[in-house]
């Protein structure tokens, strides 16, 4: 039960779907590729540590995207 809500929670504050429930929003898709989650090695505490700073993203990262976003848009008129 504590996995279930988790996601649920995951999923209504992070909205990571567009409005096709098929498709990431570009913050996410980013995320997943640049992800590393690490190898079998890796004991299950480890491996959540993991999860769990993967699906809490830090404001600087949503910040971060958004300027790059930014960035190349601007970067298209030069």
């Amino acid at each position: 039960m504590a996995t279930v809500d988790m996601w649920v929670d995951f999923i209504h504050r992070e909205g990571p779907y567009n409005l096709d429930p098929n498709a990431l929003k570009p913050f996410w898709s980013s995320r997943l590729e640049s992800h590393n989650f690490g190898s079998a090695e890796l004991d299950f505490s480890e491996l959540r540590l993991r999860w769990d700073r993967f699906i809490m993203p830090m404001e600087l990262e949503h910040f971060d995207l958004k300027v790059r976003f930014v960035w190349e848009v601007i970067w298209r008129f030069f």
